[in-house]
């Protein structure tokens, strides 16, 4: 019977199931933000974590759903993990443990023409110098990033009030269609 109301109903139940979904994702969007920044201290800038959003996706087969998260290029292997190679420069790793560790979020395109040199040091990957800081970044050409996992520990966290919001969406909506069809 119930597949009947829905059927009747029609577009108006899909506006509400998408509301329903996308209210869920939504839900998921402050633990994940959270994970990211609790995850990923070495160096948070907090722009991954500001990327994230919900919003409503169509499948191939028609099924419309809502996701929480990021189109961030670089999101997947900071959660997932694994090598990123370099492709035509080397790749800069900030030093955390120098005298002046580089600002949060400055890389060396940031800084201005003559402030840094590379130092090359025979055996050892070469360094990116400035002459009144000291050592700022290693040149690799390779860097592992490990896996942290934050999109599995949001998820947990999220999951209980996701599911009330799906449940209280849902009898809320067959509230309706059945008083509706009445």
């Amino acid at each position: 019977k119930i597949a009947r109301v829905l059927d009747k109903l029609g577009a108006a139940v899909e506006a509400d199931l998408a509301t329903i979904a996308l209210r869920s994702a939504q839900a998921a969007e402050g633990p994940l933000r959270m994970h990211i920044m609790r995850t990923l201290d070495k160096s948070p800038t907090g722009a991954l974590a500001r990327s994230v959003r919900s919003k409503l996706i169509e499948t191939a087969a028609g099924v419309v759903a809502a996701v929480a998260g990021t189109d961030t290029p670089y999101a997947e292997i900071q959660d997932q993990g694994g090598v990123i190679n370099m492709r035509s420069k080397k790749l800069a790793v900030p030093l955390r443990r120098g005298v002046y560790p580089p600002p949060k979020g400055k890389w060396p395109r940031d800084w201005a023409p003559g402030e840094l040199f590379v130092l090359v040091r025979p055996g050892k990957d070469p360094l990116l110098v400035s002459p009144t800081l000291g050592p700022q970044y290693v040149l690799k050409t390779s860097v592992r990033i490990p896996p942290h996992y934050y999109r599995d520990a949001a998820l947990k966290d999220a999951a209980p009030l996701m599911e009330q919001i799906i449940e209280e969406g849902l009898e809320e909506l067959l509230s309706r269609v059945a008083g509706s069809s009445a």
